[in-house]
């Protein structure tokens, strides 16, 4: 016997001698309170396990309901309850405390829970704690229910003795023997025991309580308590699993104990043993192979389990205090909680109609080839069952959201700036618009309370296959390349897991890989990633290493967010009426529609032949082989009014443009290039946009040329244009923007030269050339790149091939962050960036140039040259200020002045 247990019994006598001199306290060794008492002196001092009762001792102890005297305190916080002489004590089977007709209890399962009661009470370090009303709370369940239990509630934090005194003998903590010597503990009334209630797996416990009266209450304090209602606390949980995996070594299993299988089912391994244990010993066996004891996080790995039929341990327990009433499960093995969805689930309980005592509280898994008779059940924790483990998989633990990204109303700020947002059946996509690394990935969609992209089965991934029905390069809206959560790291090559939630979930097998995938390539590529493919195979998925950089999606059950509006464009097929044009595919009568002009790279005509509201006048622009103009620029713009300034008066007049906002009040769009306004590149009427008018015009007079809004169903001319042809639309494209900015050709072809760029002046007027260049392709606005725009294209002109997407990648990450207050400064100096980091993913941007559009044949046989007219000094009526002829034979000229030739 130690020193410490010396000084324990030393203790006991002078306790003893201490009570007959001052009558505090009074100690019988025939009371089961005197026992406890001594019990939580010895543990406090020698340790728990020298406290353990002989349970020969224990066998068939009864506890006599008519007794006169005041019964033994059954511990109040984890299941016991004082029972009064003149109740009844309910039969059954009530959380393992077994209760006779008699109104007998045996004290086996008493005890025991005592003995987990009183260590719980030495290590919160209680106090003696008697209140004038407390709640007793009892809980229940009936023949279909899981979980029974009798307790007495208090709150921790008030009643912490844990026990409570007895008729001649008061049960007191080592802390009260420090204490003032005047302090007593008076004796309690009887409880009276309530009804037990019911709950079942899915449901929340009902609470019914009844009250104490008691004399006197004693605290360190010596404080008066209200009453408390409190549901008593579960007295198992992962710390008791993972302590004992900390304290307990062990070594591996021997060949004997088991092997690895694997389930042709899901194509998956496992270690299931041969050999019966107990949970926590089922665990260390598992730790000792590396590996962890068996989760079961989705209804397909409890399906794939089927190639093992048994009942085996997992690593399910319930959870923390008040569990019951909370039906909180945890995976001890992993730290993640059970999905509350998954334990809702019928198909995830066998179906029995056992009831469990309190004591059950690990989960283990029944495995069956046929689905009816599998699922998981309640065992007591130290029953002895075979296990199976699982391979580690390295799914991170923490997913937090970040408040900071919501509104009060929990709604996400700003949620376009984050990508696409897609609705399709059940769940809510995020397609987003950055690339990052896989762990960034998981991180960010945690950020914003949704799960990485992850693949259930193979309905939800034709789901998304059906986005690519029908699209095209210049309708698909998204990017190609996406992280998922799945990983196998941790665990054997080709066995994906999805990182979700609640833990690492089963990967299906009949999801679509991409031909030769996965392959491992250069042995280091764990995670998966999702390809969209604009063809007939829509989606697929392909192994990546886990440090490449790929745009991030999420997914989250369907919520109505609020989408971000788009104005809506009638009539968004633009039809040329061939019944106008001759065999050359020119306009019959061309001359008779307006005013055609050659300028900014384009063929414009001031429509003049007729007023027309705004839908019919866009549909006119489309019979006639153009489209309504949209002034997205400001250089276009400018350039068209050196044009209006030049040829007044022909060209002044209100103008129907392409741009409107019906359907989205917030926010106007040009339907021609399906592209919402830029305010900034814009120049506005005074006092417009004016609040329900829905169309767009050009007011040009008087030198001036501006923009204004107006009632659709008003009449007006119209002004169209067509983007003139060339060698390529990239070449279209420069040259419009060559003519807006004054740039010679040799100019352009020096900026994609390599050598030359970057060490060479640029001039202003260029800088704003490559603005403008970015700004037709659809990649640059509001001084920056376009995220999902810039994305699309290092897509396109790699081909996607893994090392160069992962270059075009990286080069946006590095310059896509440059901002200087000059927006033509900044495209250069983006562009200069991109071109030191990957020359060649840019110069095929800039020549492949996938987006450009509206580029076409002239309508017309010939374009207009506009002269000024010559005036003899003989002759005394003016001209016309802008008379013009058509180059055509000269027999076959016309001129106009007033009415006759110049």
């Amino acid at each position: 016997m130690n020193i410490c247990c010396v000084i324990s019994f030393i203790s006991l006598v002078l306790i003893a001698v201490g009570q007959s001199q001052a009558k505090l306290f009074e100690i019988s060794n025939k009371s089961p309170s005197s026992k406890l008492t001594r019990r939580i002196i010895i543990v406090k001092c020698c340790g728990f396990k020298r406290c353990l009762p002989s349970r020969a001792n224990l066998k068939n102890r009864t506890i006599p309901t008519t007794s006169k005297r005041s019964k033994p305190s059954q511990f109040t916080e984890s299941g016991f309850a004082s029972f009064s002489s003149n109740e009844a004590i309910p039969t059954g089977n009530y959380g393992g405390l077994k209760q006779t007709a008699a109104g007998e209890s045996t004290m086996e399962t008493l005890e025991n829970d005592a003995l987990k009661e009183i260590e719980d009470f030495i290590t919160d370090g209680g106090v003696v704690t008697s209140t004038k009303t407390t709640t007793t709370t009892f809980r229940g369940n009936d023949k279909k229910g899981t979980r029974n239990s009798v307790s007495v509630a208090s709150s921790k934090s008030i009643f912490s003795t844990k026990y409570e005194e007895t008729s001649g003998a008061t049960a007191v903590a080592p802390e009260i023997l420090r204490s003032s010597p005047t302090e007593t503990a008076p004796k309690s009334e009887m409880m009276a025991l309530s009804t037990l209630p019911t709950f079942f797996p899915t449901e929340a416990a009902t609470i019914f309580s009844t009250t104490v009266a008691s004399s006197s209450t004693m605290t360190r304090a010596t404080t008066s308590l209200k009453t408390t209602t409190t549901p008593a606390p579960c007295f198992l949980n992962c710390s008791d699993f993972n302590d004992f995996l900390l304290r307990m070594p062990t070594q591996k299993p021997s060949q004997s104990d088991g092997s690895i299988q694997y389930s042709t089912s899901c194509k998956r391994q496992y270690y299931v043993s041969k050999t019966a244990v107990s949970r926590n010993e089922a665990a260390l066996r598992c730790k000792a192979l590396d590996m962890n004891l068996l989760t079961v996080t989705s209804l397909e790995e409890l399906n794939c389990l089927s190639s093992f039929p048994d009942t085996f341990w997992t690593s399910g327990s319930m959870e923390g205090k008040n569990c019951g009433l909370e039906k909180r499960f945890s995976w001890c093995s992993t730290g993640y909680d059970i999905s509350p969805t998954l334990i809702s689930m019928e198909k995830f309980w066998l179906r029995t109609d056992a009831t469990p005592s309190t004591l059950e509280r690990c989960l283990a898994v029944v495995t069956s080839i046929n689905p009816l008779n599998q699922g998981m059940i309640y065992r007591n924790c130290d029953d002895a069952l075979p296990y199976i483990c699982q391979f580690n998989v390295d799914c991170p633990k923490q997913c937090q959201k970040n408040p900071s990204l919501f509104d009060p109303a929990g709604n996400l700020i700003d949620q376009s700036s984050y990508g696409v947002w897609i609705d399709i059946e059940s769940y809510t996509y995020l397609l987003g618009n950055k690339p990052m690394s896989w762990l960034s990935s998981w991180q960010q969609c945690c950020a914003l309370g949704m799960e990485t992209l992850n693949i259930d089965n193979a309905a939800e991934q034709l789901g998304l296959t059906n986005l690519t029905f029908g699209a095209t390069l210049n309708t698909w809206k998204m990017n190609f390349n996406y992280w998922t959560s799945a990983t196998r790291k941790g665990s054997p090559v080709g066995q994906w897991s999805w990182c979700e939630p609640y833990g690492p979930t089963i990967f299906p097998p009949n999801l679509t890989w991409q031909g030769g995938q996965p392959d491992n390539n250069g042995g280091n590529e764990s995670c998966v990633h999702y390809r969209f493919v604009l063809n007939s195979t829509g989606t697929i998925l392909t192994d990546r290493n886990c440090a490449n950089k790929l745009i991030f999606a999420c997914k989250t059950r369907r919520v109505e967010i609020p989408k971000p509006c788009i104005a809506s464009c009638p009539g968004k097929s633009c039809r040329r009426d061939a019944t106008i044009f001759d065999v050359d595919n020119k306009l019959i009568d061309y001359t008779t529609y307006g005013e055609w002009f050659d300028g900014c790279g384009r063929t414009n005509l001031f429509y003049t032949k007729n007023k027309l509201n705004w839908t019919s006048g866009r549909e006119q622009c489309c019979a006639l082989g153009l489209t309504m103009t949209s002034m997205e620029s400001a250089g276009k713009l400018s350039c068209l009014s050196k044009t209006v300034i030049k040829f007044a008066p022909l060209t002044y007049g209100d103008f129907w443009l392409s741009g409107t906002n019906l359907g989205c009040p917030s926010g106007f769009r040009w339907c021609s290039l399906d592209r919402d306004f830029i305010n900034p590149e814009l120049r506005w009427k005074t006092g417009h946009p004016v609040e329900g008018l829905n169309c767009v015009y050009l007011e040009s007079r008087n030198g001036s040329v501006l923009l204004a809004t107006a009632d659709c169903a008003e009449e007006k001319n119209l002004l169209c244009d067509l983007r003139r042809k060339a060698a390529s639309s990239q070449i279209a494209m420069q040259n419009e923007c060559a003519e807006i900015w004054n740039i010679p050709s040799d100019q352009i072809d020096f900026l994609l030269n390599t050598t030359a760029f970057g060490s060479a002046t640029i001039s202003q007027n260029l800088k704003c050339f490559l603005k403008c260049i970015g700004f037709d392709m659809g990649v640059f606005k509001l001084g920056k790149l376009i995220d999902i725009d810039t994305l699309r294209q290092i897509e396109l002109v790699t081909q996607e091939e893994p090392v160069k997407l992962e270059q075009g990648f990286a080069a946006y990450d590095e310059c896509s962050g440059i901002k200087l207050d000059d927006e033509c400064v900044t495209a250069h100096e983006i562009y200069k960036c991109g071109f030191e980091k990957a020359p060649t993913i840019v110069t095929n941007i800039v020549k492949n140039n996938y987006d450009a559009t509206n580029m076409g044949s002239s309508p017309i046989p010939f374009y207009p040259v506009r002269r000024t007219c010559w005036l003899s000094k003989f002759v005394s009526l003016r001209c016309k200020p802008n008379c013009y002829r058509f180059d055509q034979p000269v027999g076959k000229r016309r001129h106009w002045f007033n009415g006759d030739s110049c």
